[in-house]
């Protein structure tokens, strides 16, 4: 089962596309827009049954069958309460289905393209929560350089050889110079 709000999400934007499309193929064709109350009853139809199929991103030809089942509903409610129905809208005929073939085949397309980028939206927001997620919560601390001991760094670093016990350290300038 999807994640409720993409899922009524991808039902709301089906439903405005297909309802908003089928209205106005609807009346282009020489149809009368039906009352708002059966407009709005039909829109709530077409998006009860896209919630129920919106559980998963679905491909082009699932949504293509889905966009033809929405259109042949709102076809059939629109007809039933126009207050004049046509008479070409009663028996199919070659461009009825012309009209509604192109008109179901760009929906769908625009559809699947909506699907695809919100899809990979979601995988974007999914891959930034994972990295965010995994970061620690403070900044590591690289540990201090220990340095080697040196021999002289010891305490107590005489020489423990008698050799050199009487040796004289010569630190400083040259005695031969003059410092006066």
């Amino acid at each position: 089962m999807g994640f409720a709000p993409i899922r009524l999400l991808r039902a709301g934007v089906f439903t405005a596309a297909c309802t908003t499309v089928s209205a106005a193929f609807h009346v282009a064709a020489g149809g009368h827009l039906s009352a708002t109350p059966v407009t709005i009853t039909a829109a709530a139809l077409v998006a009860a049954l896209a919630f129920a199929a919106a559980g998963r991103q679905r491909g082009p030809a699932a949504i293509l069958a889905s966009c033809a089942g929405a259109q042949t509903l709102l076809h059939i409610l629109f007809n039933l309460h126009s207050p004049a129905p046509h008479p070409g809208h009663l028996a199919p005929s070659a461009g009825m289905i012309l009209a509604h073939t192109a008109a179901l085949t760009i929906t769908a397309a625009w559809l699947h393209r909506g699907e695809t980028a919100l899809a990979l939206f979601c995988d974007l927001i999914r891959a930034l929560f994972a990295t965010l997620t995994r970061l620690p919560e403070t900044a590591p601390t690289t540990p201090p350089r220990q340095r080697p001991a040196h021999p002289d760094s010891r305490p107590n670093s005489r020489p423990r050889s008698t050799l050199l016990a009487d040796a004289r350290p010569q630190r400083g300038p040259p005695t031969c110079i003059d410092h006066s």
